[in-house]
């Protein structure tokens, strides 16, 4: 039998396109909200990290920063871990991927932002003891509802809310592998004929993982 071709990416709603790293919306339904964060960050001379497990909301929340940052007279960049960065004053840099660097390398930057007298906000999986937490993401059913809901608003699937909530209940920590499970399902449900795996990767530009 030929295999049948891999979907479109509109064709479901759990394509990495929609789900991969920071492009899900921050929901600001839970703690910490958004001037709380900044308000860490001021107390913390403009230096944090923002912690959680895979898929909790980090790059999202990285993001949605950049508003309320200048607002407050910064001038937030988002950069990947391990690229070139501005070093102009006034400039903080949210950096995506810190926590996919080695731990070599995560103290060498930190050491060289430290010289150049740096701004910025990383983002990493448990806490690094030299750096202000200015946010401590952990997912939730709440959480997994609302992204489920904004994710199936424009694209249909067979698959249904129950289906993520249990796929959660089963993940727990990592938000995800339960993306991951409801594309498998929905490929099941509309395309029961698929004769090849399917792909699951993310990446991010500049980082080796």
């Amino acid at each position: 039998m030929t295999p049948s071709p891999p979907p479109s990416r509109d064709a479901t709603p759990f394509a990495t396109c929609w789900t991969r790293p920071g492009a899900l919306p921050w929901i600001e339904d839970e703690s910490p909200t958004l001037a709380e964060v900044v308000a860490r960050l001021e107390a913390a001379a403009w230096r944090g990290q923002v912690t959680g497990p895979h898929g909790s909301g980090k790059s999202a929340l990285l993001r949605a920063l950049e508003g309320p940052l200048r607002v407050s007279g910064r001038e937030p960049t988002v950069v990947t871990a391990g690229a070139t960065h501005p070093k102009e004053r006034g400039v903080v840099l949210l950096v995506e991927g810190f926590e996919l660097l080695p731990p070599a390398k995560q103290r060498a930057q930190l050491r060289r932002w430290r010289e150049e007298d740096s701004s910025y906000v990383v983002t990493t999986h448990a806490p690094l003891g030299e750096v202000p937490v200015v946010a401590a993401l952990q997912p939730s059913e709440t959480l997994v509802a609302a992204l489920f809901e904004r994710l199936t608003a424009e694209r249909a699937t067979p698959v249904a809310l129950d289906d993520a909530v249990r796929s959660w209940r089963r993940r727990r920590d990592n938000l995800r592998d339960v993306w991951f499970d409801l594309y498998d399902l929905h490929e099941k449900l509309v395309r029961p004929e698929r004769t090849h795996g399917l792909v699951r990767t993310y990446t991010t530009p500049g980082v080796q993982r």
